[in-house]
């Protein structure tokens, strides 16, 4: 196997990802089920984002301070450890740019 011992595969950090959260759900007392789905939908939620960042700017409309919430989150989660503890101000992008690609999918479905 070539690389470093310190190169992980995107699977194997998606499956830490899930233990960790397994971890915070038990001392936070919250159903295993509810936290992984809150992680799922996330990491569901970003093609989504992008693809309505994408149509936005394809019309002009976006504008940089839409982006600084995910680029502020992008920043810390590169320079900490990328645990996904720090969506909550991202999502304040991500789900509007996430409810454009949709409109524009049903958009497209009805006409």
């Amino acid at each position: 196997m070539s690389g470093s011992a310190d190169t992980v595969r995107p699977s194997t950090r998606f499956i830490r990802g899930l233990v960790v959260i397994a971890i915070v759900g038990f001392v936070l007392r919250v159903a295993y089920v509810v936290v992984v789905l809150g992680y799922l939908f996330y990491w569901a939620l970003i093609p989504l984002a992008i693809a309505g960042a994408l149509i936005l700017h394809r019309h002009g409309v976006m504008e940089p301070p839409l982006l600084a919430f995910f680029v502020t989150v992008g920043i810390s989660v590169a320079l900490t450890y990328g645990f996904t503890r720090f969506r909550a101000a991202a999502e304040v992008t991500i789900v509007p740019l996430a409810a454009v690609a949709i409109e524009r999918v049903l958009r497209w479905i009805t006409s």
